[in-house]
């Protein structure tokens, strides 16, 4: 068993000590936020920052790195791609999370990588749907006959195109209007977004499996 999650200390000293809300954010992002994450939707961005910090809890796990929000997501890109390379044959039937089991939902994590891209102009668009698991099920069907190798190389190869784009980026390019999925926001608060997302769902894999 694979099964991390965060300290006490930690959760303790975000969901008690640090504020969380973040004024000058919409409301509706906490919403928006919430089902990246699949967590309860709120409209307190705070709330919705502490749902996906204590998701799942089990032993400790290093937090999702933050104030670099394109380092941050590297970090969280790599982490997944570590997880994906413990995965075996024997790991891809397990049930995981939302209805999805473990090769599915490392074809959900493919798709958002290629979504992502999409929504950068890194490659040609991609179907899209309101729900966020629908608009990867062509992903996820496709990781039913992937082996656990080659999905750790599709994640990998899909994610590359998304940090080899954001290494170029300046402070300008991180301030210019961006979205993924139901989020529209500046560059960085969409890649805030996605390391909750990629970091709640290394937690699904490692608690899963």
């Amino acid at each position: 068993m694979i099964r991390v999650a965060l300290s006490d200390e930690y959760r303790c000293s975000k969901t008690e000590s640090t504020p969380l809300t973040t004024p000058d954010i919409p409301p509706e992002i906490g919403a928006q936020l919430a089902s990246l994450s699949e967590q309860p939707p709120s409209i307190d961005i705070g709330d919705v920052m502490r749902a996906a910090l204590v998701a799942r809890a089990a032993i400790p796990m290093d937090p999702p790195p933050s104030g670099d929000e394109v380092a941050a997501f590297g970090r969280a890109v790599d982490d997944v791609r570590r997880t994906l390379a413990l995965l075996t044959t024997a790991h891809w039937s397990l049930p995981a999370v939302n209805g999805l089991n473990v090769g599915e939902l490392v074809g959900h994590l493919i798709g958002t990588q290629v979504t992502m891209a999409a929504e950068l102009g890194l490659r040609g668009a991609v179907a899209g749907a309101e729900d966020h698991i629908e608009s990867t099920r062509e992903w996820i069907r496709a990781a039913r006959a992937l082996t656990p190798s080659i999905g750790v190389e599709e994640f990998a190869r899909h994610s590359r195109v998304i940090t080899t784009h954001l290494a170029t980026l300046d402070s300008d390019g991180l301030a210019a209007p961006a979205r993924f999925g139901p989020i529209q926001a500046d560059m960085r608060f969409v890649l805030v977004g996605r390391v909750f997302e990629l970091w709640t769902h290394d937690n699904d894999l490692r608690t899963a499996a």
